[in-house]
């Protein structure tokens, strides 16, 4: 007697995103310089060959549908907020600034234990230093724009 083969219904909707985002990627990256169209088209493309292999290992049933793991819901849904908050405060309070706060609040949402004022000061330092450090790469590197906000006149 043959077991019945599972399909992994979130395996297939995770895929089936990644490639629209893929998408979508490459489509907005048509208005960037050739120089800066690199990077985005890259990692796009990484993005898009990983959703096709797990889709098709979906399909053909060689991807098991996940266990449930154990976890705080509320967590991911707090990560889930924070990003997309992060997401939406761009067009608005520019790359940097909405930067600034998505870092800060996710690394809230992640942070499980207690933290000693110094460990505040290097987060925050970390936090600044890999912010401008993505805003210099992009803007002056790769000349990519990145939007300064309505809220600084963008």
């Amino acid at each position: 007697m043959s077991q019945a083969r599972r399909i992994d219904l979130g395996g297939i909707t995770v895929a089936l995103a990644a490639l629209a985002i893929a998408g979508y990627v490459f489509w907005e990256s048509q208005s960037f310089s050739p120089l800066g169209s690199v990077f985005p088209r890259v990692i796009a493309g990484a993005l898009g060959l990983a959703a096709l292999g797990l889709l098709a290992a979906a399909l053909l049933g060689r991807q098991p549908p996940a266990a449930r793991v154990g976890g705080s819901s509320l967590r991911r849904a707090a990560l889930a907020a924070a990003l997309t908050v992060w997401a939406a405060l761009i067009p608005f309070a520019g790359f940097v600034v909405s930067s600034l706060l998505g870092f800060f609040a996710v690394g809230l949402v992640a942070k499980y234990e207690p933290w000693s004022p110094g460990r505040w000061f290097g987060f925050a330092l970390a936090t600044a230093v890999a912010v401008v450090s993505l805003h210099v790469l992009f803007t002056v590197g790769l000349n990519v724009p990145l939007p300064a906000g309505a809220l600084f006149g963008d």
